[in-house]
């Protein structure tokens, strides 16, 4: 039996079979077009993050000045980046989310309402300080466990530049939003924002096991 595998694991007539070489050569390319697809969407994202940044730190400008009109203090109004992550959080008072494009570790492809599928980057939202939630993880698998329990919203930046991002939030029953790539940044930091902090916090309730009762 050692010998019979020793002879077949030594044989190079597998490496001169044309039908594997055709096999491999169909794998070979579908994995260079995937590679291809995701570098180009990759940098879409970047792009889109890095507008995301720029309109965080505009915003929380905007925000200071508004509560120092009215008399409120602004220290627990702050945004924060992590550019090696990257990762951006913003505080406002007792509101805390972050953005992250963590979660491109590999190519993947976004499925959508009308089933066509594209390779695409992603950008979290996610509730609480990034950097805090993940503090513990161990390896990426852990780190995205995290990330998707505490997701607020997601958008998918496809290699093309001409078409759109999709957006999807949990507060809107996961529905598909389509943003242009040039304003994509802009809108889901703003969209984002305002679903966090527009929405009320409702007081935590449980049973009473004492007094009788």
């Amino acid at each position: 039996m050692t010998d019979s595998y020793n002879s077949f694991n030594n044989s190079s007539s597998l490496r001169n079979s044309p039908a594997i070489k055709e096999r491999v050569s169909l794998i070979s390319v579908l994995m260079y077009q995937q590679f291809c697809e995701y570098q180009h969407s990759n940098e879409n994202t970047s792009e889109i993050f890095a507008h995301i940044v720029e309109s965080s730190k505009d915003f929380i400008e905007i925000i200071k000045q508004s509560f120092a009109a009215r008399s409120v203090a602004t220290e627990n109004i702050w945004v924060k980046i992590d550019p090696k992550v990257p990762a951006v959080t913003v505080n406002i008072l007792w509101n805390t989310y972050s953005f992250t494009m963590r979660c491109n570790f590999k190519p993947q492809a976004y499925s959508g309402e009308n089933k066509s599928s594209f390779i695409s980057g992603r950008i979290m939202a996610i509730k609480g300080d990034y950097s805090k939630l993940i503090s513990g993880a161990k390896n990426s698998d852990e780190e995205m466990a995290i990330l998707l329990e505490n997701e607020i919203a997601s958008i998918y930046v496809p290699e093309n530049k001409m078409q759109n991002v999709i957006l999807k939030a949990k507060h809107r029953a996961n529905k598909e939003f389509q943003l242009t790539q040039l304003d994509a940044g802009r809108e889901f930091m703003l969209l984002v924002s305002e679903s966090v902090c527009g929405s009320p916090m409702y007081h935590e309730e449980g049973s009473r096991k004492s007094f009788n009762i």
